[in-house]
């Protein structure tokens, strides 16, 4: 192999390397080969045209890794995007489940001081009626009404709360639609289910999620769209 091109497999094994990381969540790793990959760049003089994107990238793991959460809203869902492409449909399903149910969490805790993992109700005192009235008009005559609210918030009932709270992100969003969707993650064979999750699941469920996390995103973001949102985690392209 002549010099030039060492040089530029040098750059490309630290940029694969990035990706792979980011891949396994493993970002404070994905940052270090984002460092290095960027070095080579600097040093050698090629690839100069991905230098832009390499460093917004690393910026983008350093916001992760600082517990920003509209970011880490972003790496769920584009991951999910990721695994759905490569026809792996239990990932993708479980990625996108967790999507919402965590910003559902954060919408809690931002906006009404409610903590998904140990909720303090004292500030709403009618709550528990609102909630089981809401339960019935989801689940019908399987409803099972509860005599306390939840101690810790799932998908269903952060969503179930927030809808009681009127909030934007869920206006015009049919919780018995979500319900269903939401049940196929617990149909997958990465949770309670016999059988792999398929494409029609999943593109089922992300056409129910999506406007949900599209209306989050757009609370911290108002000035970009959600598609370019997602392109600045897409893998720049070394061909």
């Amino acid at each position: 192999m002549r010099a030039p091109e060492l040089k530029e497999a040098r750059i490309k094994k630290e940029i694969f390397a990035l990706y792979n990381a980011w891949d396994a969540y493993l970002f404070e790793k994905a940052q270090h080969h984002a460092t290095a990959a960027l070095g080579w760049i600097e040093k050698y003089k090629r690839f100069n045209e991905l230098k832009e994107t390499l460093i917004e990238q690393k910026e983008i793991l350093q916001k992760i890794l600082e517990q920003e959460s509209p970011w880490i809203v972003l790496n769920h869902y584009t991951k999910a995007m990721q695994y759905g492409s490569r026809q792996k449909y239990d990932f993708a399903i479980l990625l996108l489940y967790r999507t919402l149910e965590l910003l559902l969490s954060l919408r809690l805790k931002e906006k009404y001081d409610i903590n998904a993992s140990a909720p303090d109700y004292s500030a709403f005192p009618d709550l528990l009626e609102k909630f089981n009235q809401k339960v019935k008009e989801i689940y019908g005559r399987a409803a099972k009404l509860q005599n306390s609210l939840p101690l810790k918030i799932g998908l269903m009932a952060g969503i179930t709360l927030l809808s009681i709270f009127d909030d934007p992100i869920v206006q015009n969003v049919d919780l018995k639609h979500v319900r269903e969707q939401a049940d196929n993650r617990n149909q997958g064979i990465l949770a309670h289910g016999l059988k792999p999750n398929t494409k029609k699941q999943f593109d089922s469920m992300n056409r129910e999620f999506k406007p949900i996390i599209k209306r989050f995103l757009k609370s911290y973001f108002p000035d970009e769209s959600f598609e370019s949102l997602l392109e600045k985690f897409k893998p720049v392209n070394l061909n």
